[in-house]
């Protein structure tokens, strides 16, 4: 993996810094720590009825579908293309404050693609060290051509 710093990461992106302050911040501190973290974006009842809605979901054929390979893990599971199995999660995936960064950070026709939920089950192995945007052919360093947001809806465990 090319090691970008953040002067080097921001001279390859083609615009000015977002001149309001807030989204200033948080483009900054993508920049230097390679992420942000925009803290208790929803309500507790808000993410309740998410989890509900994944857990209705991932059972609602039987038991939860596991993956099976090593890579997306073996105690994981996963529901791809949200928008055509829910409406519930229409407001996590534009947040404001995420299209603005996107707007920064992306050419302004990017795509939002890939929208899914990740349950991580007990006791499973830590993901490799991966770029999201690995069918990306082009050479780094280069500016960003996605970006990846998680939302995390309960507190990690160590299980």
């Amino acid at each position: 993996m090319t090691t970008l710093t953040p002067a080097s990461l921001e001279a390859l992106i083609p615009r000015p810094l977002p001149t309001d302050p807030r989204i200033r911040s948080l483009a900054t501190e993508i920049l230097q720590n390679g992420y942000a973290i925009i803290p208790n974006v929803f309500s507790k009842t808000k993410a309740s009825a998410a989890i509900a809605e994944i857990q209705r979901l991932t059972t609602k054929d039987g038991p939860p579908k596991a993956t099976r390979e090593a890579f997306w893990g073996y105690r994981t599971s996963r529901i791809f293309a949200l928008p055509n199995k829910t409406r519930l999660f229409d407001e996590f995936y534009i947040l404001p404050e995420v299209m603005k960064l996107n707007d920064y950070f992306l050419d302004e026709d990017y795509l939002m693609y890939v929208i899914q939920s990740i349950v991580i089950g007990p006791g499973e192995r830590q993901q490799i060290v991966h770029h999201d945007d690995g069918v990306t052919k082009l050479p780094r360093p280069r500016a960003p051509v996605s970006v990846g947001v998680m939302i995390v809806l309960e507190d990690y465990t160590v299980s």
